[in-house]
């Protein structure tokens, strides 16, 4: 970046010629790369469709004319009273069936899945032999076509209230009518300006020539040492190699069929370990690349392997994999194909059998490809979905490019774990010390699992470890003034960060504490601490406006029936004294060592993992002995009782609001409050309660290797088992 010198006419000029033609380069570049873009979106979107049911109706049935289960039925309305509700139609014999229309006497409330069943050659009903449709609220009818065939009966599942009118049967296949694609202009000048600013900052920053520096610079060296280089990729091509093989041995020796996921397992552990090997004498002073090989190598192999047959691995799959995918359609409705209504759905099972999976893949990319019979209009972007970008951009380029449905999958879940690398890689670099207590929590299996799942933890987890890892920074260079940079990295990384979970906003409260020597002035010392109130209290604003403008609402139903939160709230009012002595007894249950295991070796519904009690130790060794010369400015008495302040307050915080939204009224404990929730606050917490008095002594290379090689194998086993296992046997 050029620095103009004051009165330099001829220097301002010159710089003032070169924004110009960056500008103009940007401008052209952008609109030409839009455009390609659009008409590449236009291409590839799953095309809107629906059926038309123009065919000679063969059979028409009533409610009295059907068997319900799981219904309490009143004439013709419908009300679920099981979890798998059901209806069955019986067809006459040998009449030849290939489309059902269901009409519906009041149109549809809600959201509401209606899926079709038909026979297979044994008689039975699966999920490969099923129809579904999604349905938004206003449907009046459903037609759904299958293939042509004399069954003796149809079941159709219908999962919320409805009031029927008739089903009716066709030996015809429904009409498929597609809604011609148009340009969407707004889209694509969205693109355009997006496309514009991020071109503009590449050019100003020289970004395209740092990365052709780089490239020329790694090529010089390989030309310069060519011998070593060609040693480095050998053996570490060997170590991959021999492990791969390992892996096909015991294949054949335990007569099991060698599946993709044993070679990928086997090489990433041999390319983590030629890591070592190789470049041993760089793990002191260069944690940070050895952590990206660890954990890109891990949650590599979760984001590819762990089946994406339904949204059934992490928690809340569904819920935050329909925010992502209503996120990508940028400038429009979202469109949901079969494909995502099953995934959401959950209509297919969890299968670690490689051919159960190709035949569920195929069926959704079959769906996938059909197009989309529905849209979703409720998919705007806000401050919490701040969390869903990374993944919406992934799922919106992957569209673009024609990937399947799986692919699709697999690519926004390895956009989150890229963004959580990117941010613990910067904020390890970042600190003067602790780099391995930093290290150590990012490679916590639980926190590798959600990373590479569908989620918003690791964009809390991360932005919140990067805010705080640049304010440990700053107070370890008291002589170094705060430059505006670094002022603004901090308090937008904390911003960005709690935007899906803004209630952790009293640890921005932190930042207030900056040290006055880092200023210049006293008057940039109280802009600084108003710009940090502001912002905790913009965050805690984004919490509360919701709850100003709509209400309580009647919080969250999977707590149960018992779930109201304004009564909840009107209760802790009223009974103030109860909820803290409740609150009292709950905090030191979800603090305590025995729930740690939750949120640190928990592979949600995968189970839970092992040896959480040799990372628990190794943890409390590293957070007293990773420490330095620098830790004198950020483990004082006053930095430990500010942040563990803080820190309690935002758990009390987390925890009454669940108890407010997800926990029947008056109940005697927190509901739904999971251990993971306190993973953005204990790196903080960890990095302040250590102390400078303890010397260690040991060599860092050693001591660093040590700790990576500990952690990796609890890392790397727990993956095998809970990944590798269920492929054993399955296969």
């Amino acid at each position: 970046m050029a620095i103009i010198k004051t009165g330099d006419g001829r220097g301002w000029e010159k710089y003032m010629g070169r924004i110009v033609k960056k500008s103009i380069a940007a401008v052209v570049v952008a609109f030409l790369l839009a455009l390609v873009m659009e008409w590449a979106v236009g291409v590839a979107n799953p095309p809107l469709y629906y059926y038309e049911f123009n065919g000679e109706t063969q059979s028409e049935f009533t409610a009295a004319d059907i068997t319900a289960a799981g219904y309490d039925q009143e004439g013709g309305l419908f009300v679920p009273n099981d979890i798998d509700p059901q209806l069955f139609v019986s067809l006459p014999q040998g009449q030849q069936t290939a489309s059902v229309r269901i009409a519906f006497e009041a149109p549809l409330e809600g959201l509401t899945d209606v899926q079709l069943f038909y026979p297979d050659e044994y008689g039975g009903f699966s999920e490969l032999n099923s129809a579904l449709r999604i349905n938004l609220k206003g449907t009046d009818e459903v037609v759904l076509n299958f293939p042509a065939g004399e069954y003796p009966e149809l079941r159709i599942d219908i999962d919320g209230s409805f009031a029927l009118k008739s089903i009716e049967t066709s030996a015809s296949p429904a009409q498929k009518i597609v809604t011609p694609e148009p340009w969407n202009l707004p889209r694509m000048m969205g693109m355009f300006a997006v496309l514009a600013i991020v071109i503009f900052l590449l050019l100003y920053f020289n970004v395209f020539g740092k990365i052709k520096g780089a490239i020329l610079k790694a090529a010089r060296v390989i030309r310069e040492n060519p011998k070593r280089t060609l040693k480095v990729v050998l053996i570490t091509a060997v170590i991959m190699i021999g492990f791969c093989l390992l892996a096909f041995g015991a294949c054949k020796a335990l007569h099991k069929t060698p599946v993709p996921v044993y070679f990928a397992f086997a090489a990433s552990f041999g390319f983590v370990l030629s890591m070592f090997i190789l470049f041993f004498k760089y793990t002191g002073k260069k944690p940070e690349y050895f952590f990206l090989a660890i954990f890109l190598s891990a949650a590599l192999l979760l984001a590819c392997f762990t089946p994406t047959t339904l949204a059934l691995s992490s928690w809340d799959d569904e819920t935050h994999y329909a925010k992502m995918q209503g996120l990508s359609y940028f400038g429009e409705d979202a469109r949901v194909t079969t494909a995502d209504a099953a995934f959401i759905g959950r209509a297919y099972p969890q299968t670690f059998s490689i051919e159960e999976q190709n035949a569920i893949y195929e069926r959704l990319d079959e769906q996938y490809t059909e197009g989309a019979p529905s849209v979703n209009s409720d998919n705007q972007m806000s401050y919490e979905k701040l969390g869903y970008v990374p993944s919406a951009v992934s799922m919106f380029l992957a569209r673009m490019f024609q990937m399947s449905f799986h692919d699709t999958l697999v690519l926004g879940r390895i956009a989150i774990l890229v963004v959580f690398a990117l941010l613990c890689f910067l904020a390890i670099r970042k600190l003067k010390s602790g780099k391995m207590i930093l290290i150590l929590l990012a490679l916590l299996p639980t926190n590798v699992f959600l990373a590479s799942h569908f989620s918003y933890d690791p964009w809390v987890t991360g932005f919140t470890i990067l805010g705080f890892a640049w304010f440990f920074g700053e107070l370890q260079e008291l002589d170094k003034p705060l430059t505006v940079g670094n002022w603004i990295i901090m308090l937008a990384a904390l911003a960005v960060g709690m935007g899906p979970k803004a209630i952790y906003f009293p640890m921005i409260a932190l930042l207030f504490f900056m040290p006055k020597t880092k200023f210049s002035s006293q008057k940039t010392c109280l802009i600084y601490r108003l710009s940090v109130l502001l912002t905790m209290f913009v965050v805690l604003l984004t919490f509360l406006l919701p709850v100003l403008t709509s209400g309580m609402g009647a919080g969250d139903a999977r707590g149960g029936s018992g779930v109201n939160s304004a009564e909840q709230l009107a209760y802790i009012l009223n009974n103030p004294f109860s909820f803290i002595k409740m609150m009292a007894v709950y905090l030191p249950q979800y603090l305590s060592i025995g729930n740690a295991q939750m949120y640190m070796t928990s592979f949600a519904y995968l189970g839970d993992g092992a040896f959480y009690g040799i990372l628990l130790v190794l943890l409390a060794v590293v957070v007293f002995t990773d420490r330095n010369e620098y830790d004198r400015f950020t483990t004082t008495v006053p930095h430990k009782l500010r942040t563990l302040f803080a820190a309690l307050v935002t758990v009390v915080c987390v925890a009454t609001v669940l108890y407010i939204s997800f926990t029947p009224v008056g109940f005697d404990t927190v509901n739904g409050c999971q251990a993971r929730y306190l993973m953005p606050v204990i790196f903080p917490v960890l990095y302040v309660i250590g102390t400078n008095k303890i010397s260690n002594r040991m060599n860092r290379n050693t001591y660093n290797t040590i700790v990576f090689s500990i952690s990796g194998l609890v890392l790397f086993f727990n993956i095998g088992y809970m990944l590798l296992g269920r492929y054993f046997l399955a296969n």
